[in-house]
């Protein structure tokens, strides 16, 4: 088994921060009703066990959407300059 984790899933980060940092892993916390939005201030542990699942499964699973393939760096929302965050919104979900 895989035991080498991505930095957000050994980092101690919320599902919340989790879900921000990349995108694809929200599709997941979705796939088990986990909240990762205005409930998102919980840890893998606490998630997992409230979606009936183990951690390892979830963190697994988290992992390999990771490495399936590389973020597009025009995805990357956490480390886009701010003026390429704000057009983005602003196109993406203007007027």
């Amino acid at each position: 088994m895989n035991t080498t984790h991505t930095p957000e899933v050994t980092g101690g980060l919320t599902v919340g921060a989790i879900a921000a940092g990349d995108y694809r892993k929200a599709a997941i916390f979705g796939k088990y009703n986990i909240d990762f939005c205005c409930g998102g201030n919980i840890t893998l542990e606490e998630a997992a066990t409230q979606a009936g699942i183990t951690t390892a499964d979830l963190i697994a699973e988290l992992d390999a959407v990771t490495q399936s393939s590389a973020l597009p760096a025009e995805k990357d929302f956490i480390n886009q300059e701010v003026d390429t965050l704000i057009r983005h919104i602003v196109l993406t979900h203007g007027e």
